[in-house]
């Protein structure tokens, strides 16, 4: 099933990049250690533009390394962007935040957009990205970019559709910024794909100042939606069907629920070939994952008899649907988008509204799951005019 479309389930993951190693220097910003956890403040290290390539070309960009807590509970540091807007010192208390939160690149150290260089797997798809950014640069705004747990830090392993860790990711990297800067106080939460679930997740127990989420194309944990259960499906029966160049996103989905649940277990369900699999998600980032296993199938990756019922369980936890997101929030999504199902996405904007949510949902004509970015800037720029009056 070459065509498979996951709809909820992997409606996050066709996005953004893996990349080359980050360049060390032996500097304590490149190295981190336990005696760095106990320092008071992050480490911001200032980037020139042609290292950090993800980043909006405008303004200036640091690498920050902060603390935050992972999907377990434990603290960790985290990584990511922070571009300041060429105005920032003549206005510094007029100054709101941005935080952007990526797509899927994977779940390995590697796969962090503030490592990407140019060159590296794709690019067309972060340099995008990066593009959109600079117009919120441009026009004053702060713009922050978590990596999220695992990605461009040692400290953990990379854990996917964690709500909490995610949520972590974006609020701690904006308070972060805050403590350490003088802005407005004001922040607007903005995600694409695995970003529009991470986007949902942190507007949920937001950090101080928060005016607004926009969620664009939001993706989801769920593998088994509640209709194919009804029809007697489970997680496997699901997995089964997955080939070609879709079969990489399942290490990183897979691999990241093992990596943020003790409870699940690899020997439970997988083969020898998948657990080689999700070994690599662990080094590799998704185009490389693509490419390493595009002749296999889901079917592949499966033991006999497989045991699913913890990863089911685990992965329902973390539905979207779950969340309480906070504030005013707008749901965007392409009316060509096929990598997330249109009807799941209005659907779950439907009922938060129905229970009492601020939540607003806009389709963007002929944009598929990429477009849907830079083409609903407009929208995005009238939503946030109106959150931030």
């Amino acid at each position: 099933m070459k065509n498979f479309k996951y709809g909820v389930f992997i409606g996050c993951l066709l996005m953004s990049s893996c990349n080359k190693s980050e360049k060390t220097d032996g500097s304590a910003e490149n190295n981190l250690t336990k005696k760095e956890m106990s320092a008071e403040n992050a480490i911001f290290t200032k980037k020139e533009k042609s290292e950090v390539p993800a980043a909006p070309k405008s303004g200036e960009t640091y690498l920050v390394k902060y603390k935050s807590t992972g999907a377990k509970g434990n603290e960790i540091w985290m990584t990511g962007l922070v571009t300041f807007p060429e105005n920032y010192e003549q206005n510094k208390a007029g100054t709101h935040i941005i935080s952007w939160a990526h797509g899927t690149t994977g779940i390995s150290r590697n796969a962090a957009p503030s490592l990407f260089q140019k060159g590296g797997a794709n690019e067309e798809a972060l340099l995008m990205v990066a593009g959109y950014l600079d117009n919120w640069v441009q026009k004053g705004f702060i713009v922050v970019q978590p990596d999220y747990e695992g990605l461009g830090s040692e400290d953990s392993k990379g854990t996917y559709l964690n709500r909490q860790s995610l949520s972590n990711a974006v609020n701690d990297l904006v308070k972060t910024v805050k403590s350490q800067h003088q802005t407005s106080g004001k922040w607007v939460n903005i995600g694409w794909s695995q970003g529009g679930y991470a986007a949902i997740s942190a507007a949920d127990n937001a950090a101080e100042g928060l005016v607004g989420t926009i969620s664009i194309a939001p993706g989801d944990s769920e593998i088994v939606t509640p209709e194919l259960k009804a029809k007697g499906l489970k997680p496997e029966d699901i997995l089964r069907m997955i080939e070609g160049d879709n079969l990489g996103f399942i290490p990183i989905l897979l691999g990241g629920a093992i990596n943020a649940n003790d409870a699940v277990k690899a020997d439970d369900f997988l083969s020898e070939k998948g657990k080689e699999m999700i070994q690599s998600a662990d080094k590799m980032g998704l185009t490389e994952l693509r490419k390493s296993y595009s002749q296999l199938s889901g079917k592949d990756m499966l033991k006999e008899n497989p045991n699913t019922k913890h990863l089911q369980d685990y992965m329902d936890s973390q539905r979207l649907e779950l969340a309480e997101p906070k504030g005013d929030v707008l749901v965007i999504l392409g009316t060509e988008d096929v990598t997330v199902t249109g009807d799941t996405v209005r659907r779950l904007a439907e009922n938060w509204k129905k229970r009492g949510l601020s939540v607003d949902f806009k389709e963007i004509k002929s944009a598929d799951h990429r477009q849907s970015v830079p083409q609903s800037f407009d929208v995005q720029w009238d939503f946030v005019q109106k959150v931030l009056k």
